[in-house]
């Protein structure tokens, strides 16, 4: 908690009486009428060097008593506010000497001058309105000199408030006002710093975490140091029609590191009589600039001529410091990040209730500080925050509590969640853990901003007597749940009744099966259990009252799924109705979050994209597409579909609709096909990332975060290919980012290396002979591409037997003759047939197959017979090597394929027996090299 001491001013009356042995005694005529002047300055000065030697004020009477050095030529002259100064003349006393004078005023009233147009000039230079900035700084001296002067009745007795609240900087009080009253016998309950420190260290004082603030009292305006450090200049009064003339003043010079004032004070024009001061600080440091930081000083003159600080305020921003650290996987980064917001204040003010000399009032006044009704809402909290809230964001507040429901003032609480659970490269798990510290209120209250909404916050509090308590939290997924009161050192009774939590947890999002190990906690106590493996749960001696009990899953915040969570009462008699804590369906959770229904096979894809910089990234494009294929007639038809979703503020989308799954069925005639593959990509006008095959397996949800980066963001990707035993496979082959991507070889040590390639999320593709082909999804880690070591595992030496037609049909090349005589539609090539080529090329294969085609680049395309490609109806042909599915190939390792076949069999279309189906209807090469 920030320590701040608002040192302001006020009131009245200045030193005690130095009463010496010698006095000048008088009475003070306002003319020849004899009428008293009360409330006169008056001022005794050396005749010869001019310093200040003693001051004083005219009592109702016009009486004074100023006690004089002995033997010393002493000056004496009556400053009264609105008038010239009246000069009493030189006088000489002797050691005990008191003498007694009359005196009538004979100074001329002060006229100030209307402002017309303010000075331009700068401090120091000459200007028209010099003489009335010398007059008008003359005249607020003189006010300001009134209040720091005691009069014969001595020290007054003085009764005032001081009141503190926290506001935000709008000054919207967050908490009630806390209100001090105090009385005492002196004449300065208020002071400040001398003026000769302030103008060494400034008006902010910094250390550690204290900030303190000052302001300037009315001997620091009085003093040569103030009017020496600063410019003055005249000013009009424009904010309101009062007949006010202002004198504005600036630090002379901007010192580093020294924070200054500037304000005004305002006088009233017709009286000359001084009536407030405002001001703000100057030279702030950086995070505090453009904050409402200063104060206000409110002048009266009282009818008996006195004259008092009646009221003051001070506005002291809050710089609060949060210690974020971030964890990956489980590991704390190296160093945390101290964050500075300033987004509340703290308004401290004081006012002069009574003044008394004796039994004598001699000025009262009502009390304007109240404590103000505060409201208290997610909204009205929010606002404090410094930055705007994320979409799945809010604001945690509250208050602690002890067992008398009493609030706690400076216990301490720490909070601990993750912002973001997510994963990274390799599809290793990862999330940041964001932790923050703040102190109770004077009344109890508290708030953090930025916490993730239906996820777990872990809160600690600790107070003042080492009362120590950890409890976990949570804002809901919709409406103004934030508000969570804490009550500590609450024990029961030993013979009060107490209720036990029954229930059970049900998964039906992914298995539709009791949720067992998960874990269940009363949210607001320390309470939590797991579950048993038939999702059973059981807490016992809860105490009566109305609880929130949640099942807590690492899994579901990351798929940003709400936490299934019930609301509970323990009646008095202890009875408790049986909890059931059920996620959400598939059906229920697609329509929240897509707005309408599920249609059979549809699920959701959902992410996050973040730049190279782990910077969540907004108004990205994400389209994920996908394709199903139907055959009715001998005619193939394709239908390719796409979702395009933009990133939202904290970089998130959502795909609505993409399949769960691949599908292999057959109604009425007509055959429908599909992989379930979808393909994901993020593009902007500068960044992008690159096309990644998702399948979600079935599930009806899936995360899929991208990392994008730039055209010229590139680096070297390097790895090793190995077998299962760790032996390196040589002259696989590695492609990055689909067919058109760049591709490689590896050598004699199964190693390969690719430059300049894009740094962005993207796919690599091993494959290699007698080996089923392997795909993992990269993705950038520390601002480059990083693959490692890839092991592949052997093709299976015999594949399974599939029954097509009641017979039995081999899946291997012993199998070729048999499906060249039942498939008469597909195209074979025996092995005596390819040795008649010296080199078996996609040309020759071309000559000899209808309706097959070799590529510009030499690549084998297949020519469609149905709607729905391009407008050559030609596409890319499925590859299977071995009976092993090798998926679509560039025309360089198609090439290398042809080479090394013994067999190859050619089938158009979705013609091809069903272990070498393409499921896209556009048709496969099966390639035997042995």
């Amino acid at each position: 908690m920030l320590r701040r001491i608002a040192q302001a001013l006020v009131l009245i009356l200045a030193f005690a009486l130095d009463l010496s042995a010698q006095e000048l005694r008088g009475i003070v005529a306002r003319d020849s009428a004899g009428v008293p002047a009360a409330g006169v300055l008056i001022e005794a000065m050396g005749a010869a060097d001019r310093a200040r030697l003693g001051t004083t004020l005219t009592d109702a009477r016009g009486y004074f008593i100023l006690p004089l050095p002995a033997g010393t030529a002493v000056t004496v002259r009556a400053l009264r506010v609105g008038f010239r100064p009246t000069d009493f003349g030189s006088f000489t006393l002797a050691a005990g000497e008191t003498r007694t004078e009359r005196f009538v005023l004979t100074g001329d009233a002060v006229v100030l001058e209307r402002v017309v147009v303010m000075s331009q000039s700068a401090c120091g230079a000459p200007s028209a309105s010099g003489r009335l900035v010398a007059t008008l700084l003359d005249e607020a001296r003189k006010a300001i000199r009134s209040t720091q002067a005691s009069s014969i009745r001595g020290r007054l007795n003085a009764e005032w408030s001081v009141a503190s609240q926290l506001t935000t900087l709008e000054g919207n009080p967050i908490t009630a006002a806390t209100v001090r009253q105090s009385q005492s016998s002196t004449d300065r309950p208020f002071v400040s710093l001398p003026p000769d420190s302030l103008a060494r260290v400034g008006y902010l004082e910094t250390r550690d975490n204290n900030f303190t603030y000052f302001a300037p009292g009315p001997e620091v305006l009085l003093s040569e140091e103030f009017v020496e450090g600063h410019c003055f200049q005249a000013v009009p009064r424009t904010t309101d029609d009062r007949e006010w003339i202002g004198l504005a003043f600036r630090p002379a010079a901007s010192r580093r590191g020294i924070v200054g004032i500037q304000g005004t004070l305002w006088l009233d024009r017709p009286t000359a009589e001084l009536r407030r001061l405002e001001y703000t600080y100057a030279n702030l440091p950086r995070d505090l600039a453009g904050t409402p930081a200063g104060g206000d000083v409110e002048f009266l003159r009282l009818p008996s001529g006195v004259w008092l600080v009646n009221r003051w305020s001070i506005r002291m921003p809050r710089p609060t410091e949060t210690e974020e650290a971030v964890f990956r996987s489980g590991l704390r980064r190296a160093g945390t990040t101290i964050v500075r917001r300033i987004n509340s204040m703290e308004v401290a003010s004081g006012e002069v209730r009574e003044i008394r000399a004796g039994r004598d009032v001699i000025f009262t006044q009502e009390s304007t500080i109240a404590a103000a009704e505060v409201t208290r809402s997610d909204a009205s909290i929010a606002s404090l925050c410094s930055a705007p809230l994320g979409n799945d964001e809010g604001v945690l507040w509250g208050r602690v509590l002890d067992a008398e429901q009493r609030p706690v003032a400076g216990a301490r609480l720490g909070f601990e969640w993750r912002p973001n659970t997510r994963w990274v490269a390799a599809w290793q798990r990862s999330w940041e853990t964001r932790s923050a510290t703040v102190t109770t209120e004077s009344d109890g209250s508290w708030f953090v901003c930025a916490v993730l909404r239906d996820a777990p916050v872990k809160v600690t509090v600790t107070t003042a007597t080492n009362e120590a308590k950890s409890l976990y939290l949570r804002i809901g997924a919709h409406g103004t749940e934030g508000g969570k009161d804490i009550v500590l050192g609450a024990q029961r009774a030993a013979d009060q009744v107490v209720g036990t939590l029954d229930g059970r947890v049900i998964d039906s999002l992914r298995t539709g099966l009791p949720w067992a190990g998960a874990v269940v906690r009363v949210l607001g106590t320390e309470r939590e259990v797991q579950a048993d493996a038939q999702g059973r749960f059981r807490i016992d001696s809860v105490t009566p009252g109305v609880y929130e009990v949640s099942a807590w899953d690492d899994d579901l915040l990351l798929l940003r799924v709400p936490m299934p969570t019930a609301t509970v009462r323990v009646r008095p008699d202890g009875g408790v109705e049986p909890i059931v804590l059920q996620t959400l369906s598939p059906s229920a959770l697609f329509e929240q979050q897509c707005g309408r229904a599920r249609l059979e096979g549809e699920a959701i894809l959902l992410g996050e994209v973040r730049d190279l910089a782990s910077a969540r990234r907004s108004g990205l494009q994400v389209r994920g597409t996908w394709s199903r294929t139907s055959i009715a007639q001998g005619v193939t038809e394709r239908e390719d579909r796409e979702v395009v979703e933009t990133t939202d503020t904290m970089g998130r989308f959502t795909l609505c609709g993409v399949p769960a799954d691949g599908e292999v069925m057959q109604r009425d005639g007509v055959a429908r096909y599909g992989t379930g593959e979808i393909l994901l990509q993020a593009s902007g006008p500068t960044l992008g990332s690159g096309v990644i095959a998702v399948q979600l397996g079935g599930a009806a949800l899936r995360r899929r975060d991208l990392i994008v980066g730039a055209p010229r963001e590139v680096s070297r990707v390097q790895g090793r290919v190995l077998d299962p035993l760790g032996k390196p496979i040589a002259d696989a082959t590695v492609l990055l980012g689909g067919l058109d991507g760049p591709m490689t070889r590896t050598d004699s040590l199964g190693r390969w290396m690719l430059d300049g390639v894009r740094t962005n999320s993207t796919q690599l593709t091993v494959r290699a002979l007698g080996f089923t082909p392997a795909v993992r999804e990269l993705d950038p880690l520390g601002g480059r591409l990083t693959a490692g070591e890839m092991r592949l595992e052997r093709a299976p030496a015999l594949l399974a037997i599939v029954n097509i037609r009641g017979v039995a049909t081999s899946t291997t090349a012993a199998g070729f003759a048999e499906r060249k005589q039942n498939f008469s539609f597909g195209s074979f090539f025996d092995q005596a047939t390819l040795r008649q080529q010296s080199v078996v090329t996609a040309e020759f294969l071309a000559s000899r197959t209808s309706r097959v085609r070799s590529g510009g680049t030499g690549a084998l395309v297949l020519e469609q017979s149905g709607t729905g490609f391009n407008a050559m109806n030609l596409c890319d042909p499925r590859w299977f090597v071995d009976g092993v599915d090798f998926g679509k190939l560039p025309a360089d390792e198609q090439r290398t394929l042809l080479l090394r076949a013994v067999r190859i069999e050619i089938y158009r279309a979705s013609l091809a027996p069903p272990q070498f189906n393409d499921f896209d209807g556009c048709g496969v090469v099966v390639v035997w090299t042995r």
